[in-house]
């Protein structure tokens, strides 16, 4: 692991928060205030100002003053990292998880003695099947590696 790609033990402790990560989640799409976030996670407006300041002290966020009243919270570029990180982890497990299947796929393939239950070899048509099965195993994977990223 590249020195860069490791996290503290203090940040970890503050991303093992669900909260903290659904804010970091939020802001990733655009600046949000307190309220807006409070209103968004249906907590009170106390709430996420303590997680805000936690992720702040973290270096995670920082505080935006407008022309007007309100104070926005945005990502800095270790907040960005951070869900990067995370995106890729999940991109990449899916992946691995994906070529692995695909590897016994093509190994059951190339033994044409590969015993059925009740004897016998399995067919060209039950191996389209099978490759078929595993496609749609495939897409499953990804789809849910990206709704995670998403959330």
């Amino acid at each position: 692991m590249l020195e860069e790609d490791k996290i503290s033990v203090e940040e970890a402790k503050i991303l093992m928060n669900k909260f903290r990560t659904k804010i970091l989640k939020h802001l990733s799409e655009r600046r949000y205030t307190a309220s807006e976030l409070a209103r968004l996670l249906n907590l009170s407006v106390p709430t996420v100002h303590y997680h805000l300041s936690l992720l702040e002290k973290a270096g995670f966020v920082r505080k935006v003053r407008s022309n007007r009243k309100w104070k926005y919270y945005e990502l800095t570029e270790a907040g960005k990292s951070i869900l990067r990180k995370k995106s890729l982890r999940i991109i990449i497990f899916s992946t691995l998880v994906v070529i692995v299947f695909l590897t016994k796929l093509l190994l059951f393939k190339n033994r044409n003695i590969a015993p059925k239950p009740l004897g016998g070899t399995v067919t060209p048509v039950e191996i389209i099947l099978f490759a078929i099965l595993a496609a749609s195993i495939t897409a499953i994977v990804i789809y849910v590696a990206y709704k995670l990223v998403k959330e």
